[in-house]
């Protein structure tokens, strides 16, 4: 894509239009209609914490993170793998606190945006948000 402005600009409009269609789908939704809980199935906890592993283990953003990232904080004077296992560990025991702290968080406002009207002001903002992020990928220029 970085070559050829034809194909930039294609897959910028694709996903400008999508982006815009998600958005109106959100604002027109229902909120009375729970689509959390149509036909959905309930998985154990066990089950979940041993998905989100594997997906965010193999997920190539973190890997490139880690590679990036960490390697700027080893003293090339001491071994390199123990300084890399300390901040791996901190970064995962971090990134673990965060992860608990929202579902605390998204855990006490469950019942508060199951009510009717915060539904269709979350649709609506939601929505607004999904129109605003097309609108703009669509005025994007592309950058050399």
């Amino acid at each position: 894509m970085a070559a050829s402005a034809a194909i930039f600009g294609f897959f910028k409009w694709i996903g400008a239009l999508y982006l815009i269609y998600l958005g109106i789908k959100l604002c027109i939704a229902d909120p009375k209609t729970n689509s959390t809980t149509n036909n959905a199935t309930y998985a154990s906890s066990q089950s979940f914490l041993r998905s989100s592993f594997i997906v965010t283990a193999l997920n190539p953003k973190s890997i490139s993170f880690f590679v990036a990232f960490l390697p700027q904080f080893v003293d090339p004077l001491q071994p390199a793998a123990f300084q890399l296992t300390i901040l791996g560990a901190t970064f995962l025991l971090l990134a673990t606190l965060n992860a608990a702290l929202y579902a605390i968080f998204a855990g006490q406002l469950s019942e508060h945006v199951r009510k009717g009207k915060i539904r269709e002001w979350f649709n609506r903002c939601g929505g607004s948000a999904l129109i605003g992020a097309g609108i703009f990928t669509a005025g994007m220029q592309r950058s050399v």
